[in-house]
C-alpha cells in the first residue's frame, strides 16, 4: 500500500506493530518499556532458558496464557523463540516516515483485541490518527492472539473489507 507497486483496494491489519512510529509520536516511554522487556527476553534466550518465550506469550496473551495452550503448541513456540526475536528486530526496522503513512489512501482496518496489550492499542491509535481512510475495530474479549481465538470474527472483518472495496468480489464461506 505504501509503495503502490500493486493495486490494493483495502488493507485489514491485525495488531500491527509499527514500533518505530512511536518514536515520532511522542510515545518514547512506551517504546522504551518494550525495548527493555525485549532485551530481558533476548538475554534469557541467549542464556539458554528453554522457556524464555513464556515471558513474551504471557505479556501478549495475559499472565499464564502459554500454560493454557496444548503442550504441542507450547513446545513449538519454545522451539521458535530465536525466530520470534528476529521478528521483533524486523518490527523495529520497519520505519516509514509519517508522510509515507499519511500517503496511504486505501481503506485500512486497524484491528485489535479488547484485552490486548496497551501497546498494540496505542500503535493502532497513532496509525489511525495518520491514515486518512482508516477505522479501528476492537474485538470483544480478544487478546493479541485474536486471529486464533476469534478466527470467525477476524475472517468476517477481512470479508467485509474485501466486499466494501471490491463490490464485484464476493466470498461465500462453506457451511
Amino acid at each position: 500500500a505504501m509503495t503502490r507497486r500493486i493495486d490494493i483496494t483495502g488493507c485489514p491489519l491485525f495488531e500491527p506493530l509499527t514500533l518505530d512510529l512511536l518514536k515520532r509520536t511522542g510515545d518514547s516511554d512506551a517504546l522504551g518499556e518494550l525495548s527493555g522487556f525485549l532485551q530481558t527476553y533476548g538475554a534469557a534466550h541467549e542464556a539458554g532458558d528453554p522457556w524464555a518465550v513464556r515471558m513474551m506469550i504471557d505479556m501478549w496473551g495475559g499472565p499464564g496464557f502459554l500454560a493454557t495452550l496444548p503442550e504441542k503448541v507450547q513446545l513449538a513456540m519454545a522451539a521458535m523463540t530465536g525466530l520470534n526475536i528476529q521478528q521483533w528486530k524486523a518490527n523495529f526496522a520497519f520505519a516509514p516516515s509519517l508522510d509515507e503513512i499519511r500517503a496511504v489512501g486505501v481503506p485500512v482496518s486497524l484491528v485489535h483485541g479488547e484485552v490486548t496489550h496497551p501497546l498494540c492499542k496505542l500503535v493502532n491509535e497513532r496509525l489511525h490518527g495518520l491514515l486518512p481512510n482508516s477505522r479501528i475495530i476492537e474485538v470483544e474479549g480478544a487478546s493479541h492472539f485474536l486471529i486464533q481465538s476469534h478466527a470467525e470474527i477476524c475472517a468476517g472483518i477481512i470479508i467485509q473489507d474485501v466486499e466494501a472495496s471490491s463490490p464485484e468480489t464476493r466470498y461465500s464461506p462453506k457451511p
